[in-house]
């Protein structure tokens, strides 16, 4: 009688630990899942739908319109390097 009541116990104890070890699995999944949520909810301005076929804010350095600006740069760095190379000439 002793030993099946040891035997019943021992069952049970496994089934508790199987029922723990369930417990915790989903309870870690639950935990996983609303994280997640979370760092959605917060990234949210990072994390959007694009299209490939549209341009959007960004432009290609070969675009002509990014052409443009840099070469209107580049003509105003070079007028102010011969401005200043004038000037420097002037007090010599």
């Amino acid at each position: 009688m002793e030993a099946s009541l040891k035997k019943e116990a021992e069952e049970r104890q496994i089934k508790e630990k199987k029922l723990e070890e369930k417990r915790k699995a989903k309870k870690a999944k639950e935990l996983r899942i609303e994280r997640s949520k979370e760092a959605t909810l917060r990234e949210r301005k990072y994390i959007y739908w694009t299209d490939a076929h549209t341009q959007g804010r960004w432009r290609s350095i070969h675009s002509e319109e990014y052409q443009q600006k840099v070469k209107k740069k580049e003509a105003f760095l070079l007028l102010k390097i011969e401005t200043v190379h004038e000037v420097n000439r002037d007090y010599r």
